[in-house]
């Protein structure tokens, strides 16, 4: 029977809780994916392919490369539940921008009758909205 000493099994909590934090959020933000760019959202939205003024909120290598020197967008998802707002311009080879990500709440339902099973007879309604 193998017996690890106390070390070694803070060492391996902490390289979990670290493996966690790094990668964790890559699988819980997809679904909130908001791309900036019509570029980005046409290569799945990769930010490889963006240069100039929208180059500041995906690849800021490639600011100074051709591309245009203003830039707007608006992104719309889960109708109004989540939105995305962002500006750029180009000057010389210095980008400004501002982003803006926000939203409607989610609306508050509730039955009729909660002890029974949803059906057609016992739909959710809605009592208003949160957040």
């Amino acid at each position: 029977m193998l017996r690890f000493s106390v070390a070694y099994n803070l060492c391996l909590i902490a390289m979990l809780v670290f493996a966690v934090s790094l990668f964790g959020e890559s699988f819980v933000s997809d679904f909130l994916l908001l791309d900036s760019d019509y570029i980005s959202v046409g290569l799945g939205g990769s930010n490889f392919g963006i240069g100039g003024a929208p180059a500041i909120f995906g690849n800021p290598a490639r600011i100074g490369d051709y591309g245009p020197r203003y830039y707007g967008s608006h992104e719309n998802l889960f109708g109004g539940m989540a939105m995305a707002d962002a500006a750029g311009l180009l000057v010389g080879d210095i980008a400004i921008g501002a982003i803006y990500l926000g939203g409607g709440g989610i609306e508050v339902t509730e039955l009729p009758d909660p002890t029974e099973p949803v059906g057609p007879s016992n739909r959710p309604y809605s009592i208003g909205e949160r957040g």
